[in-house]
């Protein structure tokens, strides 16, 4: 659905009969994405693009709290390929989203979050870890096993994979891309941001001195790419 379009509910549709809908071509709040899906409970694809009322960088100020991210419960059953679009600083709608969203048929997911922020930003690192319980607890949520993910993210922050990867043991394909940003707020510890570089690649290989510490299983996946063959951006920016 083109953003020049009118507002997807002004238009005369068999909203019960569509198995594919893209609201990924312009940007649209929460609740307004909410009320289209609840509207199309035959999905089979959906692609939406999110945004917030505000496009500041969270350094050091949360967002304002909005009404607007009150929604019900939402639950598409036949939803195959979900594709999420994050055009904001901001993580809130797309938080409320997963807590709120259940697609148990669930087989292909993306997520892309293109706006930069910085990682170590305190603000940023709670927003981060309130996104992340979401996301697990979705993909908790699904009954058949997730067959591909697409997560692309700036900066790419490899812990976040990590507590992703053994919730969706089935993969078949695996895309991750990302950007490297240097630090603002300097961490007390630098590992807490795995950055996709060669140590980031030894927790897939079973066997290593890296998965004997404890800190997490080896993954055992048939298919890794990082996404190089995916469409790239054009603000000249290298992808790592």
């Amino acid at each position: 659905m083109a953003g020049y379009m009118p507002w997807p509910l002004d238009i005369r549709i068999q909203w019960k009969q569509l198995t594919t809908l893209n609201l990924g071509s312009s940007s649209f709040y929460i609740d307004e994405v909410t009320k289209v899906l609840t509207m199309c409970p035959n999905l089979e694809v959906c692609s939406v693009s999110l945004s917030t009322s505000g496009n500041q960088s969270p350094l050091i100020t949360p967002p304002p709290p909005l009404p607007s991210l009150q929604i019900a419960e939402l639950c598409l059953p036949k939803l195959r390929t979900l594709s999420i679009f994050n055009c904001s600083s901001w993580n809130d709608h797309v938080i409320v989203l997963f807590e709120n969203l259940s697609t148990p048929a669930l087989r292909h997911l993306s997520y892309r979050r293109t706006v930069r922020v910085w990682p170590d930003s305190p603000v940023t690192r709670d927003a981060d870890n309130a996104f992340m319980a979401a996301l697990c607890a979705f993909l908790r949520r699904l009954v058949l096993p997730l067959e591909e993910l697409e997560f692309y993210t700036r900066p790419f922050i490899g812990n976040n994979v990590l507590k992703i990867l053994p919730l969706v043991p089935g993969l078949k394909r695996l895309s991750l891309r990302g950007y490297s940003m240097d630090s603002r707020y300097h961490l007390d510890s630098p590992s807490l941001i795995i950055r996709m570089d060669d140590e980031f690649l030894e927790y897939f290989i079973p066997d290593t001195n890296k998965h004997a510490s404890g800190r997490i299983s080896p993954l055992a996946l048939s298919d890794i790419s990082d996404g190089e063959n995916d469409e790239d951006d054009h603000d000249g920016s290298p992808p790592r």
